[in-house]
């Protein structure tokens, strides 16, 4: 049901249900609805976690400039369009951005953080949709010494630089126009 609605915007539950009933599943709005608990979530994230696993297993690293890092960490979102009756437990845009109109009052963000080096997850957390990536900060108790941080223009925080830079680790982010 998630990667079916991947590419669906503003997928609501009504949606959803017209989509598992042509795949000859019967169940109403509320019977859905009534699904999106705590555990569905913790569920998704071990069923993320376990199809990792396989591909870790599937994929080797041979980059030899690489080899100089003890880790090289990719770090990005994703921001997960919800449906409205989730809005309590994770709050999503609800207006418009970049041009495109939303009205979805209900998201999540996944923030990960992705070990190159080791094949592994660092990190993965869920946050509310409206939380930006300049306030994400937890990608930075797991830096080490002679790491690699790379990341996009969303993260570019002076003093994480700053921080990453105290511990003897090195980082790689576009460079905000502005400075």
């Amino acid at each position: 049901m998630v990667l079916g609605n991947i590419g669906v915007d503003n997928c609501s539950v009504e949606t959803m249900c017209q989509l598992l009933n042509e795949d000859s599943i019967d169940i109403t709005k509320q019977g859905l609805d009534f699904r999106f608990t705590e555990e569905a979530v913790e569920f998704m994230k071990r069923m993320y976690n376990e199809s990792v696993i396989l591909f870790k297993n599937i994929l080797q690293v041979d980059c030899k400039i690489l080899q100089q890092f003890n880790s090289v960490k990719l770090l990005d979102s994703s921001y997960i369009t919800l449906p409205n009756s989730m809005e309590e437990m994770y709050k999503g845009y609800g207006t418009s951005y970049s041009g495109y109109e939303s009205n979805t009052k209900s998201g999540i963000k996944l923030q990960l953080v992705f070990d190159y080096m080791n094949q592994i997850i660092d990190q993965l957390n869920l946050t509310e949709g409206i939380r930006s990536d300049q306030g994400y900060r937890k990608h930075l108790s797991n830096i080490s010494s002679n790491d690699l941080l790379i990341s996009d223009l969303g993260y570019f925080v002076p003093s994480s630089f700053k921080q990453i830079n105290e511990i003897g680790a090195y980082f790689i982010s576009r460079r905000y126009q502005r400075i």
